[in-house]
C-alpha cells in the first residue's frame, strides 16, 4: 500500500520543519490545523517524530475561500486522508494520531478542554486573516514552553 496525494504544497516547505526539529523533543506532540490529504501530517510524522507521539488534525474537508472556484472533490479529499492515515498508522504505531472533523473556532478548544497541549502546532487551515488571527489566539494556550507555531501561506 503507498500513500495517495495528489498535490504537494507541503514539501517545499519542509526545510523550515528539518530546522525546527534539533529544538523540539523526539517525542512530539503536533496540533495541525488543515489536513487536506495527510500529507503534512506524513512527512512529520515520518521526520520529526522519531520517538513517537501525538498528532491531532483539525479539518473541515469541506474547502475553502480558494477552492470556490476549483472543482475539487472534497468527499475524495478526505478519503485519502484516511487511507493515509490508516497507512500512517500500520507503519508507525507509536504515533497516535486524531482525526478532528469540524471548524478549528469548534474543535481547538475541544482540544483545550481535554487538557491537550503542543510542542508544534502548525496553523495551515483557512487562509482568511481574521481566521488565522483567531487559530492563533486559540492555540496560543494550548502551546507548550518552548513550543513552535508555524504558520502557512502567511503572505496571503
Amino acid at each position: 500500500m503507498s500513500y495517495q496525494f495528489t498535490v504537494d504544497w507541503f514539501t517545499g516547505n519542509s526545510n523550515n520543519f528539518i530546522a525546527l526539529k534539533n529544538i523540539l523533543p523526539e517525542n512530539l506532540s503536533v496540533l495541525e490545523i488543515g489536513s487536506f490529504e495527510g500529507l503534512s501530517m506524513v512527512w512529520i510524522a515520518k521526520n520529526m517524530m522519531t520517538k513517537g507521539g501525538e498528532i491531532v488534525c483539525i479539518d473541515t474537508w469541506e474547502g475553502g475561500e480558494e477552492h470556490k472556484n476549483e472543482n475539487v472533490d472534497f468527499n475524495n479529499v478526505e478519503k485519502r486522508f484516511d487511507k493515509n492515515l490508516k497507512q500512517l498508522i500500520s507503519e508507525h504505531p507509536n504515533i497516535n494520531v486524531q482525526k478532528l472533523k469540524g471548524m478549528s473556532s469548534k474543535q481547538i478548544p475541544k482540544a483545550i478542554a481535554d487538557g491537550k497541549m503542543f510542542d508544534l502546532i502548525y496553523v495551515d487551515g483557512s487562509h482568511e486573516a481574521a481566521d488565522c488571527l483567531s487559530d492563533a489566539i486559540m492555540c496560543w494556550a494550548a502551546l507548550k514552553d518552548g513550543g513552535v507555531m508555524v504558520f502557512d501561506d502567511y503572505g496571503w
